[in-house]
């Protein structure tokens, strides 16, 4: 048993001679997560988190905000109305700024 036990230190088990390569896994990994974060992106563009968070779908709001890569504060989120004075001066920027070919500030 001594004598056997001196070749496995000097020669090579099955495990150790052949190890796969793993150089296009890691490629593969790579591009998948550039993929997902640019559909991520063009999703939050397009797409409002209503329509993937609606109530008739299966799962918490915690878990759909989660794979959206959202703040949960996002699905509760109720946008305000803007004041009228608000609405008068975006107004009356618009109005400067397209009047002018150039317009400066």
């Amino acid at each position: 048993m001594r004598q056997q036990a001196e070749q496995v230190f000097i020669e090579p088990g099955p495990a150790t001679a052949s190890t796969p390569d793993v150089e296009p896994l890691y490629a593969a990994i790579g591009r998948l997560q550039m993929e997902n974060q640019l559909l991520k992106k063009r999703c939050r563009h397009v797409c409002s988190p209503a329509m993937h968070l609606g109530a008739g779908q299966e799962g918490s709001a915690q878990a759909h905000c989660q794979a959206l890569g959202l703040a949960r504060s996002s699905y509760y989120y109720q946008p305000r109305e803007e004041s009228p004075e608000i609405l008068l001066l975006m107004r009356l920027l618009d109005e400067r700024i397209t009047a002018d070919e150039n317009p400066c500030f």
